[in-house]
């Protein structure tokens, strides 16, 4: 036994001499390398398996050292006669870039676990909006219908079709006629749309117009009628809009080329969707409905949903229910330069540390703080007095340098 340990001793000290009698850049690190993350809680990792903490961009190990000193207080200068050491902390603190479930869930004292979403039809569930508002269907009392399909909205209360008043075009150079037009009637058309009616042939007598002739048509790109002479009272054009011709008070009553527009909406309880709604890609995969500022509702107007969804298991991390997250951290030191070493941190406590980056023109990254606890339950059994983390270099094997000259 005796001549192992002064092998083990003679080994060393060769070791030691081969490595360091000489200055060597092949000692020199640039740093890189991987993190993996060893649960204590079985609940969590039942069958006590690493999983890697991803790219991590930064990673320090900080130690900070406490200790108290007596001075010489019979001179001046106060020189340390002694020194006791009352504080030993080792910490990691390491930026995570990837925020899968699992790893996200280390920076918020999280609980990963899986949401079951039962396929589920939607029916015209109530919700009061105005213009500008946004909405989120949900499955359950606190879960959105993530990624639902079949998307219809409606008002709960149909409105009645509408006929609006006529819009005279003095585009182009046309002049005002001093003539009236009004809208009468009941429109039963199914789509909203305009009326144009323009004037075909000008009244030559003022304060007579039976003489004059207008034209008409549906839509922008509808075709015009024939012409059809004024009577002085109400016309019908089509689908229950009608018009009625008045002349002025002075001048030209009706003069040819001028046009009226006359909007028209029919009765129902339909919203148009991209005018009246939105429901873009994001908003579809988080369950969100949107109604544009200028929207055809009124403030405070119900409407009701519905639409479908599909059977789904939704990654979740319930954050902030951890009261610790303990465990052993490994990492595969593998620089850009320098000799590989393998790190055990024997026993650490995970907690979040500053900001998540949520918003930004960076790439978003996330940074944990991992206390190392000097435990001997989790002590290394080849040296009981180390309760902190060990560095091995695996690489180095029969004392070859990685990266030597």
């Amino acid at each position: 036994m005796s001549k192992n340990k002064d092998k083990m001793k003679f080994d060393l000290q060769r070791f030691a001499y081969g490595l360091g009698a000489e200055k060597s850049a092949a000692n020199f690190d640039v740093g890189a390398g991987e993190f993996s993350f060893r649960n204590f809680d079985k609940e969590v990792n039942p069958n006590d398996t690493f999983i890697s903490l991803g790219n991590c961009s930064a990673a320090t190990a900080s130690w900070t050292v406490n200790s108290i000193s007596k001075r010489d207080a019979t001179r001046g200068t106060r020189e340390k006669l002694a020194e006791v050491e009352t504080q030993r902390d080792m910490d990691l603190t390491i930026t995570m870039d990837e925020s899968d479930p699992l790893r996200y869930a280390l920076a918020m004292y999280g609980k990963a676990a899986i949401k079951h979403i039962e396929a589920k039809e939607i029916k015209n569930v109530e919700f009061t909006v105005s213009p500008g508002s946004e909405i989120f269907i949900m499955v359950d009392g606190k879960t959105p219908a993530y990624n639902y399909k079949d998307l219809v909205v409606k008002r709960k209360v149909s409105i009645p079709a509408t006929i609006g008043a006529p819009v005279l075009d003095t585009q182009g150079g046309m002049t005002a006629s001093t003539g009236k037009v009004t809208t009468s009637g009941t429109y039963t058309g199914t789509t909203a749309d305009a009326y144009y009616v323009k004037i075909k042939k000008a009244n030559a007598v003022a304060g007579t117009i039976t003489d004059a002739e207008f034209v008409w048509k549906k839509g922008t790109a509808g075709s015009y009628s024939s012409a059809v002479t004024m009577t002085g009272n109400a016309q019908t054009l089509g689908e229950g809009v009608k018009v009625t011709f008045k002349p002025g008070t002075s001048g030209q009553d009706f003069q040819v080329g001028d046009e009226w527009k006359i909007t028209v909406s029919p009765a129902g309880d339909d919203l148009v969707e991209n005018q009246d709604y939105l429901a873009d890609s994001v908003d579809v995969i988080n369950g969100k409905v949107r109604f544009p500022v200028k929207a055809a509702l009124g403030n405070d107007e119900v409407v009701v949903v519905s639409c479908k969804v599909e059977e789904q298991f939704i990654p979740r991390i319930y954050a902030g229910v951890k009261k610790k997250i303990e465990g052993e951290i490994r990492f595969e030191y593998d620089p850009s330069h320098g000799r590989q070493k393998a790190y055990t941190f024997y026993h650490v406590s995970i907690s979040p540390n500053g900001d998540d980056s949520l918003i930004g023109e960076d790439w978003g990254s996330r940074q944990i703080k991992a206390s190392v606890l000097a435990n001997q339950e989790h002590a290394d059994p080849d040296n009981p007095d180390s309760r902190f983390y060990r560095v091995d270099y695996p690489a180095d094997t029969a004392g070859v340098l990685v990266g030597s000259k």
